[in-house]
């Protein structure tokens, strides 16, 4: 089951990246000619160096790339434009930063992503991997400026090392974009803080920012659940010769609630979510055998909290439409049961706790707006065999359930 899951999860995966949306927009080659056509937008994590394209939805797909192209875009999602400029790639993660306070530029042709256009003042980004760059423009600048910032390592008197930070992008800010009674020393490196920092200045000059990209955000969705567990339970047990117990099938009802993030890449098509539920199966032992006479009848008491965590891989039903209200998911999770006086009765004419063990499941949904409905194949729990290697049973739990969000 495992391997399923692992496999499922990194075939979906693969998918959501291939089904990924041609939308109206346009580019700008070399020369100047600009061609309006359908582009496909894959949500790049990383700056892109191509991308795809076609006339119509019936044409065959070309490719274009950063040598033949000085601009593209999609409409106000998003726009590329090609630039030669000096560029610090030093490292970011902890485990590789430089013990050097100095950035080490590199002249490089690359596409930057316009965050805010304005002659008097232009913000772009850079991204590769974890390392995430960030340039700026005004009409007295021939090409856009990097903002610097670097993390880097230092070693004290007591030979003990520290990380602390190049902070020239605040003083550049300052001296480039003043605004009156605002100090650049709380202005974060950071996207969203960029951004409001330069629209303030357009305000303080009485301009507007002139493109504002439509980027995927994180979006966080909390809601309910009510559903319905389908549970069947038989166990094997040796007596004088194998013999199996079959218990009655059981539909009871499963509340929960939800938490989902969607991330912010290949457009919001990748979800982590959490889930806590409540579960309970009461049944007994339908067998007429001798055995189970002797054994007085059995019952299994079966009550559980659940918390289950996974990941949702969202295709859209129709990929033409620009709403996307319709989406497939499936969801690859594991549930952490929380074991609230589960016990089998009697065993061998006493009490037996069971101890209840993580478990897998593959699930599939689809989702209207805010509300959704799924099924959720889990995999078999054996809650016998901790206590002997001669007792064997499966707890077969599915579920169907309806939720809605609330925000």
């Amino acid at each position: 089951m495992k391997l399923i899951f692992t496999f499922i999860t990194l075939f979906c995966i693969q998918f959501i990246i291939g089904q990924s949306i041609f939308k109206e927009g346009y580019f700008i080659n070399n020369t100047g000619k600009k061609t309006h056509c359908l582009i496909k937008n894959i949500g790049w994590r990383s700056t892109p160096t191509e991308f795809k394209w076609k006339v119509s939805e019936k044409e065959d797909i070309q490719t274009a790339t950063i040598k033949n192209i000085n601009e593209f875009g999609v409409n106000d999602l998003f726009k590329y434009t090609r630039h030669t400029v000096e560029l610090d790639l030093s490292p970011v993660k902890t485990d590789n930063l430089e013990k050097d306070r100095k950035v080490h530029k590199k002249t490089a042709s690359i596409f930057l992503q316009t965050l805010v256009s304005h002659p008097q003042a232009s913000l772009y980004q850079y991204q590769k991997g974890d390392i995430k760059k960030f340039f700026y423009q005004t009409n007295e600048t021939e090409t856009p400026q990097l903002l610097v910032y670097k993390k880097f390592v230092v070693i004290n008197s007591l030979g003990n090392e520290y990380i602390t930070e190049n902070k020239t992008y605040q003083y550049q800010l300052q001296q480039t974009f003043p605004i009156e009674g605002k100090k650049t020393t709380s202005i974060s490196y950071q996207k969203k803080a960029l951004i409001k920092y330069f629209e303030n200045y357009l305000k303080s000059t009485n301009n507007t920012n002139n493109f504002t990209p439509k980027s995927n955000q994180f979006k966080m969705e909390v809601g309910v659940i009510g559903g319905a567990s389908f549970t069947s339970f038989t166990h094997e047990r040796e007596f004088f010769g194998k013999t199996t117990f079959e218990f009655e099938d059981k539909i009871a009802p499963k509340p929960g609630i939800y938490i989902e993030s969607y991330l912010p890449i290949y457009n919001n098509k990748l979800s982590l979510f959490v889930e806590a539920s409540y579960q309970s199966y009461t049944s007994k032992n339908k067998n007429n055998s001798s055995i189970s006479t002797r054994l007085g009848g059995q019952e299994l008491k079966y009550k559980s909290l659940n918390l289950t965590s996974g990941i949702r891989i969202y295709s859209f039903l129709n990929p033409k439409s620009t709403s996307h209200k319709v989406r497939l998911y499936l969801e690859p999770s594991i549930t952490l049961p929380f074991n609230k006086k589960t016990r089998l009765e009697p065993v061998l004419s006493r009490d037996s706790d069971v101890t209840l063990t993580p478990y897998f499941a593959l699930g599939i949904g689809l989702k209207y707006k805010r509300f959704g409905i799924s099924y959720r194949h889990n995999s078999t729990i054996d809650i016998l065999n901790l206590f002997s290697q001669s007792r064997k049973s499966e707890l077969k739990i599915r579920t169907l359930a309806l939720s809605a969000a609330i925000f």
